[in-house]
């Protein structure tokens, strides 16, 4: 289970990132300014908070896997 566990981290990973550029991107293109400073640390606390929560999802599916419940 933690292999798999582990091997899911670059996933997620790549997802959370690939979100984070569209979401800039989308509102790069309604104000420019709204991509730097703020926004910019923001999505790299979300990126991390959703990261930690798909991979607790995917520890809690693994689990129940596992026991057969």
């Amino acid at each position: 289970m933690r292999l798999a566990l582990l091997g899911a981290t670059v996933p997620v990973a790549i997802l959370a990132n690939a979100l984070r550029v569209a979401a800039a991107g989308l509102c790069g293109l309604v104000n420019p300014a709204w991509v730097e400073g703020f926004f910019h640390g923001f999505s790299g606390w979300l990126v991390f908070v959703f990261s930690l929560a798909a991979l607790a999802g995917i520890h809690r599916l693994l689990k129940r896997m596992v026991s057969g419940a």
